[in-house]
């Protein structure tokens, strides 16, 4: 398997934990078993997260930014997605037409972030 293979799926596993730990905290106070999962998922996601930057799979620390030039594209479009996190979709509740343009909104910023960014690494590389 290609690094850049390992790489994507690596970054895709580790969103969905993301995504599930948001889940869970906003269904911890109406589910008893969700704080003891949440807290389950964390403790996965440091374990992973770890694993990966030992294999040195991934170059992303803690405090990690796209303007980073020795990250990957995977790495910064990962990044990017991290906004989409807050989106209030993840709360699992009757949703309003509010929640819902908001969720469309961080999702049309994260490919508009995503898309100026492959735009300015294109433009570098032909210089």
């Amino acid at each position: 398997m290609s690094v850049v293979n390992k790489q994507g799926r690596s970054l895709a596993v580790l969103y969905g934990l993301l995504v599930g730990a948001e889940i869970l905290f906003h269904q911890q106070y109406q589910h008893r078993w969700a704080k003891l999962a949440l807290v389950v998922v964390i403790v996965g996601i440091v374990a992973f997260w770890r694993y990966l930057v030992k294999q040195k799979v991934i170059r992303i620390g803690l405090f990690g930014h796209p303007a980073d030039p020795k990250l990957s594209r995977n790495e910064r479009r990962f990044l990017y997605g991290l906004a989409f996190l807050f989106a209030p979709i993840f709360k699992l509740r009757p949703l309003s037409s509010q929640n819902v343009l908001l969720s469309l909104g961080l999702l049309l910023l994260v490919v508009f972030l995503s898309f100026m960014d492959e735009r300015y690494f294109a433009k570098k590389q032909q210089d």
